[in-house]
């Protein structure tokens, strides 16, 4: 009887530490409240391979007091590494903007594919057909957050030596100016 229970009691412990563990290294969780948001909070949640064994994943996020962007790679059996990129801003307006980037490589060898995702509540909530440049792609979504519209732009680019989000923001607002 007694070790029925120590064995019990030794099943137990190494449940809770495997939770915990879970918790702190594998959960989405984890890495969204360490910014103060929940998983209730995702407005966009993306996968991207980063390399071979690797994956990283890019999070909209937006409740009443604050929106976020943030980037977290895992290994390839789920642990999320240490190194979370992320932007957020508390109370946002029309003039605060939030950006992240980061780089894959691609088939080519040799070849990074450069990501700035750029992201702002509009002045005047019109959503405007916004085009790709010719240096590089983009993408542009529309968020209704808060009775205020979210836009979220997704720049590529392989071509470019340089792409940061001055250019993707420099090319927005020539739709939206300030």
């Amino acid at each position: 009887m007694k070790r029925a229970l120590f064995l019990v009691g030794i099943f137990l412990i190494i449940l809770g530490f495997s939770s915990f563990l879970y918790y702190r290294y594998v959960s989405v969780s984890f890495v969204l409240k360490d910014e103060k948001f929940s998983e209730k909070d995702i407005l966009l949640k993306q996968e991207h391979s980063v390399l071979e064994g690797e994956t990283g994943t890019l999070f909209l996020l937006a409740n009443s007091e604050r929106i976020g962007l943030i980037y977290s790679k895992s290994n390839k059996w789920g642990i999320r590494e240490k190194g979370v990129v992320s932007s957020v801003a508390d109370l946002p307006s029309a003039e605060q903007i939030i950006t992240v980037g980061f780089a894959r490589e691609t088939e080519e060898f040799g070849r990074l594919e450069k990501h700035i995702i750029v992201a702002y509540y509009l002045a005047n909530d019109k959503k405007l057909d916004v085009g790709s440049p010719a240096d590089f792609d983009l993408t542009v979504d529309y968020f209704s957050v808060n009775n205020q519209i979210l836009l979220v732009a997704h720049a590529v680019s392989t071509n470019r030596g340089s792409l940061g989000s001055d250019d993707v923001i420099a090319y927005l607002e020539s739709y939206y100016p300030k």
